[in-house]
């Protein structure tokens, strides 16, 4: 399936627009005014304008969430271009918590190390065994809050064991 070029330069315009703060009019949207229809540029500037949110997105629109969940659904680009703007999103607050981090915030610089630096052995172990090899405790068992049946059988199976 090849791939519709359009919908990229669509896209590329989108983003170009709203990063020189020129915001799409979607007084005029003809989305708005199609029965059933759905303009790519529209629905590719209203995406764009939201970050991928696609709530906000059919509002702007007019149209209900659906329509336009179904139409990304059917166009590989569009989702391609979803997925751009979820790895910005994630570059964004990935630059903002290195920023907390470079300005002393604890939690952000602890978080980074035990994802990003993991590999320098930053990392939270969970122990696997007891001190010296030997097997780690059961968890505990609140016996007040077991019937007096178990109680009884858990009695009888300790003497057996014992035996």
């Amino acid at each position: 399936m090849g791939m519709d070029q359009a919908i990229f330069d669509i896209f590329d315009a989108a983003l170009a627009a709203r990063d020189a703060d020129r915001p799409y009019d979607f007084n005029a949207c003809k989305t708005k005014t199609m029965v059933g229809g759905l303009v790519d540029e529209e629905a590719i500037n209203a995406l764009v304008i939201t970050n991928g949110n696609i709530a906000k997105s059919a509002s702007l629109l007019g149209i209900r969430r659906m329509k336009l969940r179904d139409w990304i659904d059917r166009m590989p680009e569009v989702q391609m271009c979803m997925a751009d703007l979820r790895d910005a999103q994630l570059d964004d607050v990935e630059e903002m918590q290195f920023q907390c981090a470079l300005i002393g915030d604890a939690t952000a610089g602890r978080f980074l190390l035990q994802t990003v630096g993991k590999e320098r052995g930053y990392v939270t172990r969970t122990e696997q065994t007891g001190k010296d090899g030997m097997a780690l405790l059961p968890p505990s068992v609140d016996f007040s809050k077991l019937s007096t049946e178990t109680l009884m059988e858990l009695k009888e199976a300790m003497i057996n064991a014992g035996q």
